[in-house]
């Protein structure tokens, strides 16, 4: 285990981490609190504008089916050199759970897409498009619940256009999971409902 920054009383678990591909910036990494060895999930990124707004997105928007920020560390400046940190309740990602372990129970897949769009609907009356919906960035916790957490692309409508430009440099395995609207640069903000781009996004799902 190494330190995860000098103000955060949590070490990382940093030989375990796990990217996740190329459908997201962050690496998750097991973690534990350093008082009492509380097991969490750690999330880490190069800094850059789209950690920047993962980080405030997850620090501020609070929902039960949203990952739960524990804490957080981003550097005053931002450093190509330095990363951006912030620990969660232990989660794993869908598509872990779905290559790893037994088959889900349906009802819990139900519950769990239910869990998705009572999140996704919370973020369009917000006016937020996650743009940003894949196995790999959807998380399930201990107890089996879903939560959606990787807001690095999430913003109003009207900023989908320089959303979709990041995706492509940063996450261009997102684009196949993308309306072809998007992709064809087709999509206009001011003739689409906030909800279009993540409805259509936990279709594929």
């Amino acid at each position: 285990f190494s330190r995860m920054g000098n103000s955060l009383p949590y070490n990382i678990n940093e030989t375990a981490g796990v990217p996740l591909g190329d459908k997201s910036i962050w690496t998750l990494s097991p973690g534990t609190k350093k008082s009492d060895g509380t097991p969490v999930s750690v999330f880490s990124a190069t800094c850059s504008p789209a950690a920047h707004n993962g980080f405030i997105k997850m620090k501020t928007l609070k929902h039960p089916y949203l990952l739960r920020f524990i804490e957080g560390l981003e550097p005053e400046k931002e450093n190509p050199k330095e990363k951006v940190h912030f620990v969660t309740e232990p989660v794993t990602p869908l598509a872990t759970v779905l290559a790893s372990g037994p088959k889900i129970d349906p009802n819990a897949i139900c519950w769990g897409l239910h869990q998705l769009a009572t999140a996704l609907n919370f973020l369009a009356e917000c006016s937020l498009c996650l743009c940003n919906l894949s196995l790999a960035t959807i998380f399930v916790t201990k107890s089996g619940d879903w939560r959606l957490g990787a807001f690095e692309f999430a913003g109003p409508l009207q900023n989908v256009p320089d959303s979709m430009r990041s995706i492509a440099t940063l996450a261009p395995g997102l684009t196949g999971l993308l309306p072809p609207e998007c992709n064809s640069g087709r999509f206009s903000p001011g003739s689409e409902p906030v909800h279009a781009i993540d409805s259509f996004m936990l279709g594929k799902v």
